[in-house]
């Protein structure tokens, strides 16, 4: 879970894990390359409008969850992202280039972090708590 945004990345429910797993990992298990990328916005519509979780109503944050389960348990190799949506690589450079990405975005989050930490312990005496 993820502080500030525990509303969304809260751990996968039993629900979760036993009915909308399943079924993400099926359809995305079969989108390869990134020209066959399907949006999170395209998933939740399908899962949602098709009636199969009844009054459950899957949301965006809740996908990328399951996404990021996906690929830390390695149900789907080589799960990849770009802007259109979610991919399973289909080259070597499909998967380098998600990895170049991926490592920039952990680079400039990096940079953030580094520069609020230098800025709390140097400018905390400022007369705020």
């Amino acid at each position: 879970m993820i502080q500030g945004f525990e509303k969304y990345t809260f751990e996968l429910t039993d629900f979760e894990k036993a009915k909308v797993l399943p079924i993400v990992v099926k359809g995305l298990s079969n989108k390869i390359g990134k020209e066959n990328a399907v949006s999170n916005k395209y998933i939740c519509d399908t899962l949602n409008k098709s009636g199969m979780f009844g009054k459950y109503k899957l949301q965006q944050p809740r996908i990328r969850k399951i996404v990021n389960h996906i690929r830390i348990t390695g149900m789907i190799l080589h799960l990849c992202s770009t802007s259109k949506g979610y991919f399973v690589a289909k080259t070597i450079n499909e998967l380098k280039d998600y990895l170049d990405g991926l490592g920039q975005r952990i680079d400039s989050q990096s940079a953030v972090h580094d520069s609020l930490v230098f800025q709390m312990k140097h400018f905390a005496d400022e007369g705020w708590k």
